[in-house]
């Protein structure tokens, strides 16, 4: 092997050990009728100490003609182990949301031995509820929500 050919696998290996690594796995789930559309969700264990939380990083967009008063998105938790963490978690925003407008947020978790989140855990988000314009509130489909999260987690545990 020429010496140059060695020198870039040698600094190729190196740069990939120094990139971290977030296996992570997130999901949004379907919901057709929402007035706000989950564009991107990122999840992972984030340690503060001795204990840890989880960091949920989503974006979302107002799809509704007026604008969307407030909202609250639900979070459920596989750890590394592909077992369900915690009861759901809901991130609350306060804030209006301008009709067409994308506003991306931060909500953290205290989930029990959160730390078994770390690199192979899965996060899953969903639009909960919404209060719009009108003061209608909007309430996702329960029902639906079950059924998708007991079809993944049987996805999950498949190979148990």
């Amino acid at each position: 092997m020429p010496v140059y050919t060695r020198i870039i696998a040698a600094f190729l290996a190196v740069y990939a050990l120094a990139v971290p690594v977030s296996a992570n796995e997130a999901i949004i789930l379907k919901q057709d009728d929402a007035p706000i559309r989950i564009d991107w969700y990122k999840a992972n264990h984030k340690s503060t100490g001795r204990a840890g939380v989880i960091s949920h990083r989503v974006s979302v967009t107002a799809l509704t003609e007026n604008s969307v008063q407030a909202f609250a998105l639900g979070f459920h938790v596989f750890d590394a182990f592909d077992r369900n963490m915690d009861k759901p978690f809901f991130g609350y925003h306060m804030e209006r949301l301008a009709a067409g407008a994308e506003q991306s947020a931060v909500w953290e978790q205290n989930a029990r031995d959160s730390f078994t989140f770390t690199r192979y855990g899965t996060g899953v988000v969903y639009v909960a509820i919404a209060r719009l314009f009108d003061g209608t509130i909007w309430k996702a489909d329960e029902v639906d929500i079950q059924l998708q999260l007991e079809d993944l987690e049987f996805e999950l545990n498949q190979f148990e």
